[in-house]
């Protein structure tokens, strides 16, 4: 990877991050704290930078870039229910700080270094944009926070019109998609670019239409989710999987994702938390069969899919135990001392009614 493939990865990366927490505020109609973004996601990378200066990740220099910025991406996503819940920032920036020494600084060196085999199957894990750390972890540990505080009042704002809503989607699967071209910009570029494309514009139709069958309706939020859905699911499967089983992976996972995340009732950090792990998840363990030349429909042997479903689970539950204990040991320093909402928007603790 030459300087200006990472330098392209790590913008996408870091754009990723901010669109990411800009659509989660926007869908429940809060003003995006940028200070709290830039904190928890500069915290991030800090920590990513200082693990691998101390020989800690084993990562060779040539990633260093793209991974520290995933670093920052990582403190962005397991901080979600805090900016949502207006805690103050030093709370979250603690939090980034302590999940991304211990959870996301070791599952980032098996993405990205050889050593990793847990079936001994020669290939190591399948994993082309380190879903396991980003979203499989990440998600987790953003769960366990939303989960444990969900009795607690939160502030709410009212939902945006859906114009609020394309631009960031838009801007979201360009950052994606460029973040994920610049970890490998050769002839496999082609096959990365159009089949991140298609799997976010296939999940944006399969949570159609399963917003569609369980409640006689279509949202803006769900095709965002949607679209969200289709990219947690390309993060590790663009670079491995023809277009036909890419577009039936998106359509797979997204499905997955729309019964776990689609209730208007639950809050955007769950929302947007669930797909990134369930999306993620499920396309990690799907290409333990789909991927080219290597998955168990090309050779007939399930190694690659044990592996691919045991890494999935140990990152899932280490995310979401290690989330649950240290913001169970932080919370007081986090007591809100506002609560965020839009320009005029009126900020209850009702849960936001929209779909």
């Amino acid at each position: 990877m030459s300087a200006a493939l990472a330098a392209l990865s790590m913008v996408g990366a870091l754009a990723t991050a901010a669109l990411l927490s800009l659509l989660a505020a926007r869908i429940v109609g809060q003003r995006q704290n940028w200070t709290a973004v830039g904190l928890q996601g500069g915290i991030g990378i800090l920590i990513t930078a200082a693990a691998w200066l101390t020989g800690l990740t084993g990562i060779p220099v040539v990633f260093l870039g793209p991974v520290v910025a995933l670093g920052g991406l990582f403190g962005v996503v397991v901080t979600l229910a805090h900016r949502e819940r207006g805690e103050r920032e030093i709370a979250g920036t603690i939090f980034a700080g302590i999940l991304t020494a211990i959870v996301y600084a070791p599952l980032v060196s098996i993405v990205f270094t050889l050593w990793y085999d847990p079936f001994a199957t020669g290939i190591g894990l399948l994993d082309f944009g380190a879903a396991i750390p980003t979203e499989v972890a990440a998600g987790g540990a953003a769960i366990a926070v939303v989960l444990v505080a969900r009795r607690e009042p939160r502030p709410v704002g009212t939902p945006v019109a859906w114009p609020g809503l394309l631009l960031p989607t838009i801007g979201l699967v360009v950052a994606w998609v460029v973040w994920l071209m610049g970890l490998e910009l050769d002839h496999l570029t082609p096959l990365i670019v159009g089949n991140s494309v298609l799997m976010a514009a296939s999940g944006a139709l399969a949570w159609a239409l399963v917003e569609r069958a369980r409640f006689r309706t279509n949202t803006m939020t769900g095709a965002s989710l949607g679209v969200l859905a289709g990219l947690a699911a390309a993060t590790p499967a663009a670079g491995y999987l023809l277009p036909g089983l890419a577009v039936m992976t998106a359509v797979v996972t997204t499905a997955v994702c729309a019964l776990a995340a689609g209730r208007s009732s639950f809050t955007a950090s769950r929302r947007v938390a669930t797909v990134l792990l369930v999306g993620g998840a499920t396309s990690l363990v799907l290409l333990g069969f789909l991927a080219t030349d290597v998955s168990f429909i090309y050779t007939g042997q399930p190694e690659l899919f044990f592996g691919q479903a045991f890494t999935v689970v140990a990152a899932a539950v280490g995310g979401f135990g290690v989330g649950l204990l240290v913001w169970l040991a932080i919370r007081r320093v986090g007591r809100p001392r506002r609560q965020p909402g839009r320009t005029g928007a009126r900020v209850t603790s009702r849960r936001s009614p929209v779909a």
